[in-house]
């Protein structure tokens, strides 16, 4: 195994919201490993990326309904694109799982 899978399989195990959690707590320390490190930058990435298909989703809902066939039909499908895009990158986020989305949904 080369360094590098080494490595990439150290990422692999990381709890990114300990590591996160250890960085945060003692910053002066430098606790994260190259793993951790890397695993955040992803995490942070992934982040950042929901957060804009977010942004373009809210700006799908705040298009008008104009009663007008085509653009009402445009407006639905940009909301749809962007509701299923959301949704694909939270599933990334909690690890391949729906559970804490279903346990919103469940409580509310």
């Amino acid at each position: 195994m080369s360094d590098l899978e080494k490595l990439m399989a150290a990422v692999d195990r990381v709890d990114v919201l300990d590591a996160a959690g250890r960085v945060i707590a003692n910053p002066t320390r430098h606790m994260a490993s190259a793993a951790s490190v890397i695993k955040m930058a992803h995490a942070v990435e992934l982040f950042w990326k929901a957060v804009v298909e977010a942004d373009l989703l809210v700006r799908a809902l705040d298009l008008p309904k104009t009663g007008e066939a085509n653009s009402d039909a445009a407006r639905e499908a940009a909301i749809e694109l962007q509701s299923q895009e959301v949704r694909r990158i939270l599933f990334t986020i909690y690890g391949g799982t729906n559970e804490p989305m279903e346990n919103e949904h469940a409580a509310g």
